[in-house]
């Protein structure tokens, strides 16, 4: 995400821009790349008042990013203080834990 931090740092970025840093061939880098471009652009929605657009965002990274990322935990708190339910919070992260033997609730 090299040209991220390049367009930040001059104070260029926006949210598609983030997004397409996020690009990779390799799958699993490039999920987790989204993953982040998901939490720092609901982050930048929030500041700038667009509450439903950041809420959505938060609900993505919830779901997406790896549970080791300090951006899930944020992204999970940031929807609670939005007064999200927390169960609406679980479905989003069940949803892609679904496979063999079920739903697995942490």
């Amino acid at each position: 995400m090299e040209e991220f931090r390049t367009s930040r740092r001059r104070d260029q970025t926006t949210p598609a821009a983030v997004l397409a840093a996020a690009d990779d061939p390799d799958a699993t880098r490039k999920k987790r790349r989204v993953c982040l471009a998901n939490f720092y652009n609901a982050e930048l929605s929030f500041t700038k008042g667009l509450k439903d657009q950041a809420t959505r965002l938060y609900r993505l990274a919830a779901s997406d990013c790896p549970h080791s990322f300090i951006e899930w935990d944020a992204a999970n708190a940031e929807l609670k203080a939005l007064g999200v339910a927390h169960e609406q919070v679980l479905l989003g992260r069940e949803h892609l834990q679904r496979g063999p033997g079920g739903v697995h609730r942490y």
